[in-house]
């Protein structure tokens, strides 16, 4: 279990550091998103129809690499209809294909691509959604077109990206029927009369590769490793906070007179934080996510009441508490093919509790130091995930958690032989937090 534990770390740490070149791209690329509203379908403008994608769905989406080119293609049931934008900075583009059912995976990432980082599908509440095509620089579309069934192949969405240049399609444009225009409708002149050969067995049907190149125009993205690289999982960040409940289970005293009795005037409440490492498994069509998670609950401290079961006599008294999680979290995410997420999960692992006592027993006052206590804790968690953009989301979530058992250190003097023991640390957590796709 430690030696996983250790290559689980090992594999997400190589991921973060891609974090801080992606970082800037990704916020341009949700900003682009939120400000024109790529993420939901909007009403169509003027000759914009979209109608007939309700009827199609996007089966698969495969990548080739030419000496030029990257080569993207979507697998589709009839013609589709879409239209692009590219983000402020010119590193992302986004397709936006209103309506269609997207069934291929929503996330591909590119190690060895020579334009593109990452190709990922971020779904509108309406239908369809959003292609976000990040890359390694600048970068513009020389060729888009629909193809119809040729050979072993159905209808087709392909298209060329490349480096930005005076040569590339507009930034911004539509595609309907086949026909692209620019943001003013007016009717784009394709570069396919100047492009490769390849390029024009691709309008008419064809799909074959460069005759100067030895890797095919289009490989299936399981395929990928040696050539543009696969998406074999999704790391993720994700840190929290919120506030927590907790009871302590039915506090006792122990002591061989069995003398008081203990009782706990209300709930602990104080702060929560927890940070996790977490891979997602939905590029392989699971909707399941692991993490490893550390979690601290502040001190918390409330009144207590010891009774002396001979005399009568109550004291009062303080209790404080305090607790760190590690934890190994699975979660089944619900499709929704909306920017909601919800969630339910369960974790297990152990928890280090702390209880330190301050009261009055026979006399004699007396703080009962705490005795850290490691045991098993497991926890139930449900929520829900808010994207915001392809790599962050917002998560609201609701855990119950059972930290295992809480007792003090035994006293002194004329307490000795006393500790406060038999409690157990059980709390719900409310919290507010931010996962970031790595």
């Amino acid at each position: 279990m430690v030696g996983g534990s250790i290559l689980f770390t090992y594999l997400c740490l190589t991921k973060l550091r891609i974090a801080v070149k992606y970082f800037l791209s990704s916020l341009l690329g949700g900003l682009l998103a939120c400000t024109l509203g790529l993420f939901s379908v909007a009403d169509a403008s003027v000759g914009e129809n979209y109608s007939a994608n309700a009827n199609v769905s996007v089966t698969q989406l495969r990548s080739g690499e030419h000496a030029n080119f990257s080569r993207v293609v979507l697998d589709t049931t009839d013609q589709v209809n879409v239209k692009y934008d590219t983000s402020p900075d010119g590193k992302t583009i986004a397709i936006v294909i209103p309506r269609v059912k997207w069934k291929a995976r929503n996330t591909y990432t590119y190690l060895r691509s020579k334009n593109i980082d990452r190709i990922e599908f971020v779904p509108a509440a309406g239908g369809g959604g959003s292609l976000l095509i990040e890359g390694k620089r600048q970068l513009g579309l020389r060729w888009i077109r629909g193809l119809k069934p040729s050979g072993k192949y159905g209808h087709r969405l392909a298209f060329d990206v490349v480096p930005k240049t005076s040569r590339t399609l507009p930034s911004k444009a539509t595609v309907i029927g086949n026909a692209v225009r620019d943001a003013k409708g007016q009717a784009v002149q394709s570069v396919l009369s100047a492009a490769p050969t390849s390029v024009k067995k691709v309008a008419s049907g064809h799909v074959v590769s460069q005759a100067s190149q030895k890797i095919p125009t289009l490989i299936h993205t399981k395929k990928m490793v040696g050539n543009i690289g696969s998406a074999r999982m999704d790391p993720y960040i994700a840190l929290k906070s919120g506030f927590f409940f907790a009871s302590d289970g039915s506090l006792d005293l122990d002591d061989p007179a069995a003398s008081h009795n203990v009782e706990t005037d209300a709930p602990f409440t104080s702060g929560v934080f927890s940070g996790a490492f977490g891979i997602s498994w939905a590029s392989y069509g699971l909707p399941l996510r692991n993490e490893f998670e550390f979690t601290y609950r502040m001190k918390a401290d409330t009144d207590i009441t010891t009774t002396n079961r001979t005399s009568g006599v109550a004291q009062a008294g303080t209790a404080e508490i305090s607790s760190v999680n590690f934890m190994l979290n699975s979660f089944y995410d619900f499709q929704t093919h909306s920017k909601f997420s919800p969630f339910i999960g369960l974790g297990l692992g152990v928890s280090q509790n702390e209880l330190e006592v301050s009261t009055t027993l026979d006399g004699a006052s007396q703080t009962y130091e705490s005795d850290a206590s490691i045991g098993f804790a497991y926890s139930l968690m449900a929520g829900a995930g808010y994207r915001v953009s392809p790599r962050w989301l917002v998560d609201f979530v609701y855990r119950y958690i059972d930290s295992g058992s809480l007792r003090t250190a035994l006293g002194s003097g004329g307490n000795t032989n006393r500790r406060f023991d038999r409690g157990g640390l059980r709390s719900h957590d409310i919290m507010l937090g931010l996962r970031y796709g790595i």
